[in-house]
């Protein structure tokens, strides 16, 4: 009998001679009918990437785990840079060819500590108002009349609405984070000698400042 083939990038339909509905069906369908007794493990059946019909059983097994090498592949692959800012902050070393499950697994295992959780959760939700403010600051610098301030500019703003405005990150709107941020750093402020559009122009009605701060 002929061994299954290679391994397949997706799950595929099955065919199986006399299933009732008279069409492929899905590896979860498959495992359904056989607890409810509709198929048996001794059926034949066949999918693309094998040359022959063979029993259910064993393309179910195959099948199955082909799917969970599909599901763990991301645990091979390069650590991304925001596990590697993450382990940083964690004061974990970054090695040379760190993969994401080992960051993930590094991760979790100093998230055990509920303070160290709440603490990542923070550094998380910072960087990405940071990422956010940033690209608003970009995307509008002429009609804000503000040149793009820099990476520290940026956090030590954010740190300063974290230590004085309760819910910020809720509560502060991009608009205002650059009002904010041109009041701490007048430095920022650009010198163009076309006339700066009205800061209403850039906002939609759904991007008003939700508070005055």
């Amino acid at each position: 009998m002929s061994s299954l083939g290679p391994k397949l990038p997706r799950e595929p339909n099955l065919h199986i001679p006399g299933w009732k509905e008279r069409r492929p069906i899905q590896l979860e369908q498959v495992r359904a009918a056989l607890i409810i007794g509709t198929l048996i493990p001794d059926n034949w059946a066949w999918y693309e990437g094998i040359p022959n019909w063979i029993p259910l059983s064993p393309v179910v097994a195959q099948l199955a785990q082909d799917k969970q090498h599909e599901a763990d592949a991301w645990r091979r692959k390069v650590a991304t840079a925001d596990q590697k800012a993450e382990l940083r902050f964690l004061s974990i070393t970054v090695k040379r060819d760190l993969t994401q499950g080992t960051c993930q697994d590094l991760i979790n295992e100093a998230c055990k500590d509920p303070t160290i959780r709440f603490k990542l959760e923070l550094f998380r939700l910072k960087r990405k108002k940071e990422k956010e403010f940033s690209e608003f600051l970009l995307k509008n610098s002429f009609k804000l009349g503000i040149v793009n301030p820099t990476i520290a500019q940026l956090r030590e703003t954010i740190d300063f609405l974290q230590d004085n405005i309760a819910d910020w990150a809720a509560q502060t709107s991009a608009a205002e984070f650059a009002t904010l941020i041109l009041s701490r750093y007048p430095e920022l402020k650009g010198n163009w000698e076309y006339p700066v559009a009205d800061n209403s122009n850039i906002f939609d009605s759904n991007d008003d400042p939700a508070t005055n701060h």
